[in-house]
C-alpha cells in the first residue's frame, strides 16, 4: 500500500484556495477512483477527470510497510 498527498485539481475560480488530500490506495489508478467516488465529477467532464489524473501522478507518495491498511481518502481539505 502506498500513501499519497496531493493538491486539489479543480482551479480557481471553481475552487477558491484549492485544497489537499491524502490517500491510502494499492496504486495511482486506484488513488484516482477513490478520489472520484469521495468528489463526484460529471462523467462527460473529460477536463476536470484530467486534472484530477494529472493531479495524482504528480503525489508525493510513501511506502506503507504494512499491508493491513484500506485503501480509503484519509483526510481532505478543499474548498
Amino acid at each position: 500500500m502506498n500513501l499519497y498527498t496531493g493538491q486539489f485539481w479543480i482551479p480557481f475560480p471553481r475552487s477558491e484556495y484549492g485544497g489537499l488530500w491524502v490517500v491510502i490506495a494499492k496504486d495511482r489508478e486506484e488513488c484516482v477512483k477513490l478520489l472520484m467516488g469521495n468528489f463526484p465529477l460529471e462523467e462527460e467532464d473529460e477536463d476536470d477527470i484530467d486534472l484530477l489524473t494529472r493531479a495524482v501522478a504528480e503525489a508525493h507518495c510513501f511506502k506503507i510497510e504494512k499491508e493491513h491498511h484500506e485503501s480509503r481518502v484519509v483526510e481532505a481539505f478543499l474548498t
